[in-house]
């Protein structure tokens, strides 16, 4: 079993040396939104676009990306341990989404807010035209702004939220609601909470789904998708890899990454989108495998915090790589347990280990790392099987896989190497999410960003453009009147929101009413229409660049996404610049005649808990690397195409930095508010 783990997961300890040689900061965020129900229609702008297309299913929202509803339409939103639901008529922006912090800006409609779980140091802000909404405990919250209307609403069903702005600074409960008028000096109101209404009642059915899916004993309840795979297959134990779930209604030629298509998400780049209702967990955590003559898909471990990953494959290509036709072609097979993920993104080494530690199961130390030569033993399970294959137009343009799979004969699927990631830039349409869809009936421009009322200090890896270090500082104002001292804040997240205020809402009856406002004036229906200004509490990042500004460099390096200060360089009006980060080395494979498959054993119920395990050995102790100054420069990078590093001899084996180790490498907390204890050393059997 170790010797097996041991070679499947070289390619770790070849991305390992590497990102130690040129780690930056701007690691990805680990957390993305999921699209996870579609009622009617809905309109999808992502961040840097100015054109508009159709929102689909599965697709992964992310920082900047903005979503109208029209007459009818509704949306839901899944985020690790939460739930965005939007209502019909509504125009609401995802301004900013990291590992600990979720930022929404509605400039109208109603959206309701489903908070399951909220760690310590987390923080959720809505920020809306009258006030910006800080989420303090879980719970469930609704927010109403109508259409051209100058007040908003803010209700708590359950739990507690903090009202901040220009001259307000207010607590709300249980069971209170709020109006909200004015931008430069907001007046607060107590009002009833408003009738249920047909969202409310949309709202409470997607709830009840969450509350009632049994999932959460086989997989980590924070991946997106959870509920859903309960009524798309069936869990069953496995002697080898615990829980492991099948899907039930899928041809019996089905093969994983083949129902769908690719599209270009920054940070990420290429990043699959499934055409299964279910088809979102399975494709961004976890493994596949083989079991008899069904494909099976293995989560990580249920204790570990998921690490979101845009697509768990990997592409083959390189010299000596046909598929017996003439026209260019990318392919693609899904990775198999033990097998290691390496991002083609810029990431460092604490994230290589974390995004793959908690999407395998039963590998008693992810970071062991073998000797560089060993890459010519590695075997792909899923590589004869699985592997799929479409022309490289098809594939840059984001159209549907299933539709334009390219056949390989078999004497051709060994061909190849593994690479690190497609050659092809992406096409516009590609990166636009979907469908071109015509302008919603807004048509307005983002609305702008004031930040206001005592704005908590950005960190550097809050997330700038998609995930990006923040860039912009927030903006010195004087605290409002009511807002106490705030506790510093923690690394990578804004400071918790303080439970004390000085303000309460007062009662309805003591309020009197606030006269009724003239409305603005319509826009002429060829005009679009004026966005209000939203107040923040916390400064939005900058905003991303635009496809066509970007172009360029991805053309330069096809398949890659541009880095952190690339991305920093288009936005400023630079050239990007050569990319720094060293490509992980293309290496051939040894692919078995027959992939083994796995016996399959009766169904059997999963416990909640596996028996407890035996002990296993500790790694082996190394002196821990030294650290770079934090404020040296970065070392100059080989460019791609350098010869690979110096292989390492196999009596001694390479071990990765501890952790925390090497310029731009931070301490992963887990979103728990501490430090992960599981890193560096063996991990846990899951909970079956």
């Amino acid at each position: 079993m170790r010797r097996r783990t041991a070679v499947t997961l070289v390619a770790l300890g070849l991305a390992i040396i590497a990102s130690t040689l040129a780690a930056q900061t701007g690691d990805p965020p680990s957390r993305a939104a999921r699209i996870s129900a579609l009622t009617g229609s809905a309109s999808l702008q992502p961040a840097g676009a100015t054109d508009w297309s159709d929102a689909a299913l599965n697709y992964t929202v992310t920082t900047g990306d903005r979503i109208y509803t029209p007459a009818g339409g509704r949306v839901e939103l899944e985020i690790g341990p939460m739930s965005v639901r939007v209502s019909e008529n509504a125009d609401v922006t995802v301004t900013n989404l990291t590992d600990g912090f979720l930022q929404l800006g509605v400039e109208q409609g109603t959206v309701r807010l489903s908070v399951y779980r909220l760690a310590r140091g987390d923080s959720i802000e809505i920020d809306t035209p009258n006030g910006a909404v800080m989420v303090t405990t879980p719970g469930e919250y609704r927010v109403d702004i109508p259409e051209d209307d100058r007040f908003t609403t803010v209700s708590v069903d359950r739990g507690t939220a903090e009202i901040v702005g220009p001259g307000v600074d207010q607590i709300v409960r249980t069971g209170q609601a709020v109006q909200l008028s004015g931008t430069d000096n907001i007046r607060a109101i107590s009002v009833p909470r408003p009738p249920r209404n047909a969202f409310d009642s949309w709202d409470a059915d997607r709830e009840h789904r969450v509350s009632t899916a049994d999932c959460s004993r086989y997989m980590n309840p924070d991946i997106p998708g959870c509920a859903d795979l309960s009524d798309n297959g069936q869990w069953d134990s496995n002697p080898q890899y615990g829980a492991v779930w099948y899907p039930t209604h899928v041809a019996a030629d089905w093969v994983p990454y083949r129902d769908g298509r690719w599209a270009w998400i920054d940070p990420w780049g290429w990043s699959w989108v499934a055409d299964e209702s279910w088809g979102y967990a399975p494709f961004h955590y976890g493994r596949w495998t083989q079991v008899g003559a069904r494909w099976g898909w293995i989560p990580g471990p249920v204790e570990t915090r998921p690490y979101y990953a845009p697509a768990l494959v990997a592409f083959v290509g390189g010299a000596g790589w046909s598929v017996g036709v003439s026209i260019g072609t990318q392919a693609w097979f899904p990775l198999g347990p033990r097998e290691a993920y390496i991002p083609s993104y810029h990431h460092d080494d604490a994230y290589l280990r974390q995004v793959n530690m908690s999407n395998v199961r039963n590998v008693t130390n992810i970071t062991t790392i073998i000797n560089v030569q060993s890459s010519n033993r590695a075997t792909y399970v899923n590589r004869n099987a699985g592997i799929t294959a479409v022309s490289t137009d098809a594939f840059r343009s984001g159209r549907p896989v299933a539709k334009e799979v390219v056949k390989i004969a078999p004497e051709n699927r060994g061909r190849g190497s593994v690479i690190s990631h497609p050659s092809a830039a992406p096409e516009a349409r590609a990166a636009l999410g979907g469908r071109p869809a015509a302008a919603p009936p807004p048509a307005a421009p983002r609305p702008a960003m004031i930040t206001t009322g005592s704005p908590r200090k950005a960190q550097p890896n809050q997330g700038g453009g998609r995930g990006q270090p923040q860039q912009t500082p927030p903006p010195q104002s004087v605290p409002q009147r009511g807002a106490p001292q705030q506790a510093a804040p923690q690394r990578g997240r804004p400071a918790p929101v303080p439970e004390v205020k000085t303000q309460t809402p007062p009662p309805s009856a003591a309020t009197p009413p606030i006269a009724p406002q003239p409305k603005p004036a319509a826009p002429a229906p060829d005009q679009p229409r004026r966005g209000r200004p939203i107040i923040t509490r916390n400064p939005p990042p900058p905003a991303a660049p635009t496809f066509e500004a970007k172009a360029p460099a991805l053309n330069d390096h096809p398949g890659k996404p541009l880095e952190p200060q690339q991305t920093q360089n288009v936005r400023n009006g630079r050239p990007a610049g050569p990319p720094k980060d060293r490509e992980t080395v293309d290496h051939r494979v040894v692919t078995p005649a027959v992939p083994p498959r796995i016996q399959p054993v009766a169904p059997a119920p999963v416990p909640n808990r596996a028996p407890t395990p035996a002990p296993q050995a500790a790694p082996p102790q190394v002196a821990p690397q030294k650290q770079a100054p934090p404020q040296a420069a970065p070392q100059k990078q080989a460019p791609p195409q350098a010869a690979p590093p110096k292989p390492v001899p196999s009596a001694q084996p390479v071990q990765p930095a501890p952790q925390g180790r090497g310029r731009g490498a931070r301490p992963d907390t887990g979103g728990k508010g501490k430090p992960d204890s599981t890193r560096g050393r063996p991990i846990k059997p899951p909970t079956a």
